[in-house]
């Protein structure tokens, strides 16, 4: 058959061919730098309770209230830095996992990514109450640039991930542009923020949809995949509620310009 093991990694490898980039162009090898040191416990210090977390991860925060916070942000400026570096490339790549085996690892990047967003908006929270404007406006714009890197790769779990860091960055900009104090020049800074606000859903969906077609019949033996088609269970099902979150999300984006 056509669908057999060997032309699935051959589909598979013609996808990653034609993605490939430089080294130099690929924010994923700054990511995959940070990933190698990633230690999960300095970004969840022990006296970060639940009132603190939602409390500086919502609103604009003092140092001089939170100073034990804001002691631990001084500590995580590398790591900071390094984002905003991976930021300032276009283009992210990171290498297509089909392996059962390599998931954990995907795993655990977006458990990091998930990590470094929540520090990005804890950061630029602080830099707002601080009045440090255009250095919060820089941690919005990281913060959109990371989505759209993890949205470039044509898995559904990871334009889930890129679509929840992208919400996040956006609610955050939309309270600051209604509660902040914001002058003309931060507000025009902010619309300068490369946001795609044009509906692609047919060229994002149809990349997806490819990769996780070829997917399923990589990993799931003949048997799984009938019973999966007599329980109606479907990946374009899927597809249909990611559809009407991408449809609120570009209804976000336009309500930011």
């Amino acid at each position: 058959s056509r669908w057999n093991s060997n032309s699935v990694d051959e589909r598979i490898a013609a996808i990653e061919a034609a993605r490939a980039i430089p080294d130099e162009e690929n924010a994923a090898i700054i990511y995959n730098q940070l990933l190698e040191n990633y230690d999960e416990s300095s970004l969840s210090p022990d006296f970060m309770d639940e009132d603190l977390d939602n409390l500086t991860s919502r609103e604009p925060w003092l140092s001089k209230d939170y100073p034990e916070l804001a002691e631990w942000l001084k500590e995580q400026q590398d790591t900071i830095s390094t984002l905003l570096q991976a930021s300032k490339k276009e283009k992210c790549r990171f290498p297509i996992i089909t392996d059962l085996q390599q998931m954990p690892a995907r795993i655990d990047r977006f458990s990091a990514m998930r990590r470094w967003a929540f520090l990005l908006v804890r950061a630029a929270n602080n830099d707002v109450a601080e009045d440090q404007i255009d250095a919060a406006i820089q941690k919005y714009c990281c913060l959109i640039q990371m989505a759209n890197h993890v949205c470039q790769q044509p898995v559904m779990v990871d334009y889930l991930v890129g679509i929840a860091i992208e919400a996040l960055a956006l609610s955050r900009m939309k309270t600051f542009i209604l509660e902040g104090d914001a002058t003309e020049a931060h507000l025009k800074a902010i619309e300068a923020i490369p946001l795609q606000t044009k509906n692609n859903w047919t060229e994002i969906s149809s990349k997806i949809l490819e990769f996780e077609t070829l997917y399923e019949r990589k990993n799931l033996g003949l048997f799984d995949r009938l019973k999966f088609a007599w329980q109606g269970i479907r990946v374009e099902d899927s597809f249909e509620q990611i559809h009407e979150i991408y449809l609120r999300l570009l209804t976000d984006r336009r309500g930011n310009r």
